[in-house]
């Protein structure tokens, strides 16, 4: 029963409130019990965490837009006149406000603070700030193996959590195949796009069983894997 499910996350939140796997599943728990306002909170929390995250910024819109229809109420607006198209057109037009004051920065923006962050990661080579941003900075101009390679170096960084660089590599490795996926769906190749999509959930399965492996009393890692 999903409202089991959400007491249990709700729990194992008290102990892990910032971790992104758990708010995720927990946003898509609230969402099929139709608690929008909640799902919305959820994945709100898990894009200031992951900016970049393609697929929380996907669900945080879509928690928005349905949160927007309840509380505006649509047998409200269907009685003062208003149709269901309309206030579909309202919503899209908030969504697309939303989305422009998030403004995506241009491919040459992004080159002129990769250079910047490189800079920076040599003035002070030891800070992990640095090359978490530059990391970033590689994920959104779509040059997934910089990214990984500035992961990687950045194990060398004493002090550093192995388990929190493990997970940022893993996100950018799905990333990495999402864009691959829709590439060649773009190019017409639904055969590749199929066979990368196997490739991925192979990832994703093997990516959680590991950090069962290595944190066996993380209860949500646990619930995620289903064991």
């Amino acid at each position: 029963m999903p409202e089991i499910a959400i007491q249990m996350l709700m729990a194992a939140r008290e102990f892990y409130p910032t971790n992104p796997a758990l708010l995720i599943r927990l946003g898509h728990l609230f969402t099929a019990t139709n608690q929008m306002d909640a799902a919305r909170q959820c994945f709100e929390e898990v894009v200031e965490m992951c900016p970049n995250d393609i697929r929380a910024i996907k669900a945080y819109k879509d928690a928005m837009a349905r949160d927007s229809m309840v509380k505006g109420g649509w047998t409200d607006a269907t009685r003062e006149g208003g149709s269901f198209r309309d206030m579909v057109k309202d919503l899209k037009e908030s969504v697309t406000l939303e989305q422009e004051s998030r403004a995506v920065r241009s491919r040459e923006s992004v080159d002129l603070l990769i250079k910047d962050a490189q800079d920076n990661i040599r003035l002070q080579p030891d800070n992990i700030n640095y090359r978490r941003t530059l990391a970033n900075l590689f994920v959104e101009g779509g040059r997934f193996d910089d990214a990984i390679r500035t992961i990687e170096e950045a194990r060398r960084v004493s002090g550093i959590d192995e388990g929190q660089l493990y997970q940022v590599r893993a996100t950018i490795r799905l990333k990495q195949l999402d864009s691959a996926i829709a590439q060649l769906k773009e190019n017409g190749d639904l055969e590749g796009a199929a066979a990368k999509q196997l490739e991925k959930d192979a990832f994703l399965f093997e990516d959680v069983r590991g950090r069962v492996e290595r944190y066996p009393n993380d209860m949500p890692l646990r619930f995620e894997y289903g064991v």
